[in-house]
């Protein structure tokens, strides 16, 4: 079983990405649950309201339905996260999964992602935070970067035992270094 995971602003097809690894795993024999966080795709909610907390939340909800669905074998869930959605991994440790892979994904988002904002649109602390490219455009409100600041992602990093493979391609880049077990 592989638990699919989508990034920031994304919904359970990632762009396309996740339906073509849905596909392939499901040709190999495996069981995939992809899903939405709320606010994105088809999914209750505001993508506005948005908090690392309550992805957090979302994805233990879906680890947990997963392992409690009659016939998984919980020794066999696997766990693959996509940019943002390896910052909300990160920070749900420990989960119950027995393999984690991280791709392109958002180590320091506290850092990194004003400045996709300042790019794109506008960066604000204290009010909206918003970008509009050809592509998407998404408003998100305060918030989210109060509860992202909380977040110590190598802390968390820490406390995890399950075994983990990055896959990063030549404009990813992870700005700190961990040991690796």
């Amino acid at each position: 079983t592989v638990i699919l995971v989508p990034g920031f602003h994304s919904d359970l097809h990632e762009w396309g990405y996740f339906d073509e690894i849905a596909k392939v795993l499901v040709e190999n024999g495996y069981f995939v649950i992809r899903f939405s966080f709320s606010g994105y795709g088809k999914s209750d909610g505001d993508v506005y309201d948005i908090t690392l907390t309550r992805q957090i939340n979302e994805l233990k909800k879906v680890i947990n339905y997963v392992i409690g669905l009659k016939g998984i074998d919980i020794e066999k869930v696997g766990l693959l996260a996509q940019s943002f959605g390896v910052a909300t991994t990160i920070a749900s440790f420990p989960i119950n999964v027995q393999s984690i892979v991280f791709t392109s994904g958002s180590y320091c988002p506290y850092k990194t992602m004003p400045d996709l904002f300042k790019d794109l649109g506008t960066f604000d602390l204290e009010g909206d935070s918003y970008f509009n490219a050809d592509y998407d455009s998404v408003r998100i409100g305060p918030q989210f970067w109060n509860d992202l600041k909380r977040y110590d992602l190598d802390r968390f990093m820490g406390l995890n035992e399950t075994p983990v493979l990055f896959l990063h391609g030549k404009k990813d880049h992870i700005p700190w270094k961990f040991a690796v077990n």
